[in-house]
């Protein structure tokens, strides 16, 4: 019975002695698991974006910065904080280090210390953020959606980068003490990005003095080459609002320097290009009566105004109707069309790859050889539309000697090492001779010296312009017809360097709602011009 005893004793201490083992074994397991598992902590500072240049390569995003500051628990990270943050700012982050944590937090200066790094993390668009339209806007998982963001997104999220900061810390999350923070930069200063034709200059110009303007838009090309300089669209959205702008009657998310209206008298003066270039007799005198009929309908003058004996000058200046139905009737509609067309007129322009402008409507030959097309389109009415950025090339035609320039917004790219390649252009083609450029340069400068539209005229250069009242066939709540009002021209007359369209969706003329913009606009483009030259 006693060894019996004993024998039993002896297994249940070899029993529990195998237990005892196993415990300690998976203990020991659980803190070596644990103990790896929760070696780093990593704060994300921020994201990146490629970059959108205007010409002169100036950021046109990402131009603005914001301060990040890291800090690592301290007492010496507490004190810089408290010393830098209000009370209520450094409230949450002085908690956070006492309790051992690391910290990141927004501040209006930089913070260096052992204990607190500081980084400059850029802003995608700036408060008072320039060229809205073009560059268009991104969605919440960073993909364009308009305007450049859309059309160059593959490019732009290929540049995209981010940086960050990792932290040793315990099981517990805090950090360890001794041991300094690793900050990781995956391509967060990338200089890749797209080179917009854009003057970062001009376009605040322009955009200063389109606040004149509640609804419309403006355009300015460089004559020499047919880059957008400056594209406004008004009203302006707010980022922050966009389900607001979508439910706006304004319709302040379209480029409306991109889209097609009614354009009105501002075409004239392609007709007249017209007309000298082939050779239409305009030497004949014609007796405005405020009317004139065709094919047994009366077509008017703007106001019924009668403009008595009037010749060719005489008829851009005081913009008379009925002489350019007269002039018309002269013209094969065939070539009037040919040449239109060869001005970019009825095809948008591809500004970039992905991104157009609307076609606008041009008549084609079979439409220009009913009468009453022809009588409307004499003057810009009937089905005729076209976008600011198609007037404004056709202007820099006539201005730069008649050369046709295929409008474009984008310069090229920028590899992420700051390499510049120019993107391809579609050549130009010769549409005007030096000859009627050159009579068409004196012509619309006599139309604002001495015809309607002073309103254009500016103090530091010479201009030349024609304005525009078109009807838009939208009636208001009151009866009233929309207008569509335009002033269309270029500046310094002698050597022209910008022609400029600008719109008002919802005006009186074209003279009082446009002129004025038009003028602040060749005003401030020089300046900018003498600033840079001095």
């Amino acid at each position: 019975m006693y060894k019996r005893l004993v024998s039993v004793f002896v297994a249940v201490c070899v029993a529990f002695s195998l237990l005892t083992v196993k415990i300690i074994s998976l203990n020991y397991s659980s803190y070596a698991k644990a103990g790896n598992s929760t070696a780093t902590k990593t704060l994300k500072i921020g994201s990146s974006r490629g970059n959108i240049y205007d010409i002169r390569m100036n950021k046109l995003v990402n131009a603005e910065e914001k301060t990040i500051c890291v800090a690592k628990p301290s007492a010496e990270a507490i004190s810089s904080v408290r010393k830098s943050l209000s009370s209520v700012s450094s409230a949450a982050v002085i908690k956070t280090l006492t309790e051992g944590y690391p910290a990141m937090f927004e501040s209006d200066k930089d913070i260096n210390t052992d204990d607190v790094q500081s980084f400059h993390v850029p802003v995608r668009y700036s408060s008072s953020q320039l060229a809205n339209h073009v560059i268009g806007y991104i969605d919440g998982d960073g993909n364009g959606v308009s305007g450049i963001e859309k059309a160059y997104n593959e490019l732009l999220t290929q540049a995209s980068g981010e940086l960050s900061v990792t932290f040793s810390v315990d099981a517990n999350g805090r950090t360890l003490s001794g041991m300094s923070p690793t900050v990781n930069d995956n391509n967060f200063a990338s200089k890749q990005g797209v080179v917009l034709t854009i003057d970062k200059d001009v376009q605040q110009v322009a955009e200063n003095a389109m606040k004149k303007i509640k609804s419309g838009a403006c355009a300015i090309i460089d004559c020499a080459t047919g880059a957008i300089t400056a594209a406004v669209s008004r009203p302006d959205y707010d980022r922050n609002d966009l389900a607001g702008a979508i439910k706006s009657d304004d319709s302040p998310l379209l480029n409306k320097a991109f889209s097609a209206y009614s354009v009105g008298s501002v075409f004239k003066p392609i007709l007249a290009a017209c007309a000298i270039e082939n050779k239409t007799d305009i030497t004949f005198e014609h007796e405005c009566t405020g009317k004139i009929n065709v094919d047994g309908t009366s077509y008017g003058c703007i106001n019924k105004a009668a403009h008595g004996e009037v010749d060719f000058e005489n008829a851009l200046q005081v913009s008379c109707n009925t002489y350019f139905i007269s002039l018309t009737q002269k013209m094969k509609p065939g070539i009037i069309h040919e040449f239109c067309s060869n001005l970019g007129f009825g095809t948008g322009a591809q500004l970039a790859d992905g991104l157009y402008s609307q076609d606008g409507f041009l008549p084609d030959e079979s439409e220009l050889k009913n009468s009453g097309n022809l009588a409307n389109f004499s003057f810009g009415q009937g089905d005729l539309t076209a976008t600011p950025i198609q007037l404004a090339g056709a202007y820099a035609a006539i201005a730069n000697g008649g050369k046709y320039k295929y409008p474009y917004i984008v310069a090229g790219t920028v590899s992420a090492d700051g390499t510049f390649t120019e993107a391809e252009r579609k050549p130009d083609s010769n549409v005007l001779s030096k000859e009627t450029s050159d009579k068409m340069k004196k012509l619309l400068e006599s139309v604002v010296t001495e015809g309607n539209a002073y309103y254009g005229e500016a103090s530091l250069c010479t201009v030349a312009g024609k304005t525009g009242t078109a009807q838009s066939g939208i009636r208001k709540a009151n009866g009233d017809e929309v207008l569509r009002t335009w002033f269309v021209g270029f500046f310094p007359v002698s050597d022209p360097l910008y022609a400029v369209a600008v719109l008002c969706e919802d005006g009186i003329s074209g003279g009082k709602d446009c002129g004025p913009v038009f003028s602040e606009i060749a005003d401030g483009v020089m300046q900018v011009m003498i600033d840079r030259a001095n």
